[in-house]
C-alpha cells in the first residue's frame, strides 16, 4: 500500500499530527484556545478532537496513496503543454469547447494532482499549526506575525497557508507530470527516426 515516498509523507503529517495533539494539550487542556472548530465551537472535547485527527490522517494516507502508489503516467505522445493537458484529461489534442468548462474524461489523473496537492497542502498547514503552538509555549504570542496574524481572514494562518501551497502543488504536479510525457515524447520520436 505504500511506496517510499508515500510511507514519507504519511510518517511526515503523523509525526505533525501527535505534535499538534501534544502541544494542545500543553497549551490548553481545557482546549479553550484550540483552532479545531469541532472542539472550540462545538465543545466536544479532546475525543472529538482525536477522532477527527485520525479520520484527517486515514484520508491523508489515501490521498497519499492515489498520489504516490495508484496513479502512474500515462505513455502519451504530445507536442505542447495544451496537448499534454487535453491528452492527460479528456483522451483528445483538440477541443472545441473550452476545457475549463467541461468535466474531465480521464478521472484518474485529476484525483492524483489533487492528492498530490493535498497532501502537500496539509502538512504546510500542519506545520504552520505546530510552529505557532510552539512559538505560544515558548511566550512570543506578543511577537510581531501575532499582531500580523489578526489582520488575516479569520485569523488562520494555517488555512491560507494550505491554500496557497494548494494551488502552487497543483501547478508543480501538472508541469513534473508533462516533463514526465514530453521525456516519454521524445524518446517515441527518436525511436521513429
Amino acid at each position: 500500500m505504500f511506496n517510499k515516498k508515500s510511507l514519507v509523507f504519511t510518517s511526515s503529517f503523523l509525526l505533525l499530527t501527535v505534535l499538534d495533539i501534544l502541544l494542545t494539550f500543553i497549551g490548553t487542556p481545557d482546549l479553550t484556545d484550540e483552532g479545531n472548530p469541532i472542539s472550540a465551537v462545538f465543545e466536544f472535547g479532546w475525543i472529538a478532537l482525536i477522532i477527527t485527527n485520525l479520520i484527517a490522517l486515514v484520508i491523508f494516507a489515501l490521498f497519499s496513496h492515489m498520489a504516490f502508489v495508484r496513479y502512474k503516467t500515462p505513455k502519451i505522445e504530445v507536442d505542447n503543454f495544451f496537448e499534454f493537458y487535453l491528452m492527460l484529461f479528456y483522451n483528445t489534442k483538440t477541443m472545441v469547447v473550452k476545457p475549463m468548462f467541461k468535466l474531465p474524461k480521464n478521472w484518474m489523473p485529476f484525483f492524483a494532482m489533487i492528492s498530490y496537492a493535498a497532501c502537500i497542502a496539509l502538512i504546510a498547514g500542519r506545520i504552520v499549526v505546530v510552529a505557532e503552538w510552539i512559538a505560544i509555549l515558548l511566550g512570543y504570542e506578543h511577537s510581531a506575525y501575532f499582531m500580523v496574524r489578526v489582520g488575516i481572514p479569520l485569523g488562520r494562518t494555517d488555512i491560507w497557508v494550505f491554500v496557497l501551497a494548494f494551488l502552487i502543488s497543483v501547478i508543480v504536479w501538472m508541469e513534473k507530470e508533462f516533463k514526465k510525457v514530453r521525456k516519454y515524447s521524445q524518446n517515441c520520436t527518436e525511436i521513429d527516426n
